[in-house]
């Protein structure tokens, strides 16, 4: 594709390119934020909350503490989200089990 299709693509899709931008800005910090999340709750199931540290958790991902403190300011919001997830999780799993148990 050359430079043209794809600008004009993105003016038809995204009404302009800064839009597209920010979108595309947006899905990377949701993507980096996930996994960090999903490493996070991997190496706590592992080691435990407590065992697990922020330089644990940027070596797992390959990344500088300096990029992991971008996305989360400390480890307890960290530890906030992911038993946040789990809860939800289990939930929703408790929900489906009662609804077949009927």
């Amino acid at each position: 594709m050359n430079a043209k299709v794809v600008a004009d693509f993105i003016r038809r899709n995204f009404d302009y390119i800064k839009s597209f931008h920010s979108f595309a800005s947006a899905m990377a910090e949701e993507i980096v934020t996930s996994r960090i999340l999903e490493t996070a709750h991997q190496l706590m199931v592992t080691y435990g909350i407590r065992s697990v540290t922020m330089d644990d958790l940027a070596a797992q991902l390959g990344i500088s503490k300096k990029t992991l403190y971008k996305y989360f300011p400390d480890k307890d919001a960290i530890v906030e989200q992911v038993v946040g997830a789990v809860l939800r999780q289990n939930e929703a799993n408790s929900q489906l089990d009662e609804g077949t148990s009927e």
